[in-house]
C-alpha cells in the first residue's frame, strides 16, 4: 500500500451506503467455513451537548469450522 493508495481512499469517500454481503470485497470470502460477507453496524451516541456517530464494517473472512467456540463450548466439531 502506497501513499497515493490512501490518499486516493480517502478523496474518495462518500456517504453512500456501502455493499454489504456476497459483493465486492465479500465475495468468496468464508468464516469457519460458512459464508463470510461484508457487514456495518452503527449507533449515534451523545456526550454532555454533542452527538457522535461510531461506525464499523467488518469483513468477515477467517477460521475453520473446528476452531469455532461459543462462550467457550466447541461448536464447530
Amino acid at each position: 500500500m502506497t501513499e497515493e493508495h490512501v490518499l486516493s481512499a480517502i478523496l474518495g469517500a462518500t456517504s453512500d451506503w456501502a455493499e454489504e454481503g456476497n459483493t465486492g470485497g465479500g465475495t468468496g470470502i468464508i468464516c469457519y467455513e460458512f459464508k463470510g460477507g461484508t457487514g456495518t453496524s452503527s449507533r449515534r451516541i451523545r456526550i454532555s451537548d454533542k452527538t457522535f456517530t461510531i461506525g464499523v464494517l467488518v469483513q468477515a473472512n477467517h477460521g475453520l469450522r473446528d476452531w469455532l467456540t461459543i462462550c467457550g463450548e466447541a461448536v464447530g466439531l
